[in-house]
């Protein structure tokens, strides 16, 4: 106390006892002493800890900084790995990632709301991380080696925690990876996810399940491709501005419901004629047949690309 300690942390091997005149000083002094009995808490993890909780009120942003270092580096494993480490140096081999973006403005001074959610209950261990990024936040869990590679079974205690919480957010993740290194894919794949967690009903959205998105999306706001969508998207927007046609709409549902006529139809609540109708205003407009294979997956390429780039072209 005379030094201005903040507290004392004894790990106790020997099991020595603590006498009650020391606690009561403690106690009238507000000086935590904090015993640790058991064998797998370890100094170099307390340290860590409090060294990462001193990062993160001098600079929210110091690890989201790191991560688009990371991304800059992708195609140097050593970097990649060194920079692993300085966003957590008790990082561990086997990662899996979720990202949570924002429905609404998410700002950083509404992050550290998030973030007591999940610290005060005690789920995240000196190998893991949660740190703001770019309008939502992620967290990062690794171990040396996870009890199970099923997803959903790793962030379970997770999105239990944040409950109702999570309307506010799409949520991706990634699946499990093995090599520090690969922190980098783990990242961007769970928020590649969480960018179309709108095709989905369940509370989130798989990398793994993504199927031909995962081509797309690190290369939809690639001005080829954009322009390519553009050339398809555009004609039914100027179609629907005229008409309210919902032509749009109901490409994207086509393409959704894989060219299933009925399906696209009873997702939309319309007659199969009324859509039947609609599909052939849309190829007399683009000049295509919608209903013939080839055709079809053009329309369905630019629907997707359009969707990657959050309907905006």
């Amino acid at each position: 106390v005379s030094r201005k300690c903040q507290g004392l942390i004894i790990k106790n091997i020997f099991n020595l006892p603590i006498r009650e005149n020391v606690i009561r000083y403690a106690d009238t002094m507000n000086f935590p002493i904090i015993l640790i009995e058991g064998s797998d808490i370890h100094y170099e993890d307390l340290i860590i800890l409090i060294n990462e909780r001193v990062k993160h009120y001098e600079s929210l942003h110091y690890r989201e900084s790191k991560v688009d270092e990371m991304i800059r580096n992708a195609a140097n494993n050593e970097v990649v790995e060194r920079i692993a480490y300085e966003i957590n140096p008790s990082f561990k081999s086997d990662i899996i990632s979720m990202y949570f973006e924002a429905v609404d403005d998410f700002s950083a001074e509404k992050y550290p709301e998030m973030e007591e959610k999940i610290i005060g209950k005690g789920i995240l261990t000196a190998s893991d991380s949660m740190f703001y990024y770019k309008d939502g936040f992620y967290i990062v869990l690794t171990r040396d080696m996870f009890s199970t590679i099923n997803e959903m079974e790793l962030v379970e205690p997770i999105l239990k925690t944040f409950g109702d919480s999570l309307k506010n957010f799409k949520v991706g993740i990634s699946p499990v990876h093995h090599l520090l290194y690969q922190l980098k894919n783990s990242l961007e794949e769970s928020r590649y996810a969480s960018r179309l967690k709108g095709l989905s009903d369940k509370e989130v959205m798989l990398y793994d399940e993504l199927g031909l998105y995962k081509i797309i999306l690190p290369f939809c706001e690639n001005e080829i491709l954009t322009e390519f969508a553009r050339t398809y998207i555009k004609p039914l927007e100027d179609y629907d501005l005229e008409t309210n046609g919902n032509l749009l709409e109901t490409a994207i549902a086509y393409v959704l419901n894989d060219g299933d006529l009925q399906k696209t139809a009873e997702v939309m609540i319309q007659h199969k004629n009324t859509i039947r109708y609609r599909l052939k205003n849309i190829s007399n407009i683009l000049g295509i047949d919608v209903f013939e294979i080839k055709h079809y997956e053009t329309l369905s390429c630019a629907v997707r690309i359009y969707i990657c780039n959050d309907n905006i072209l």
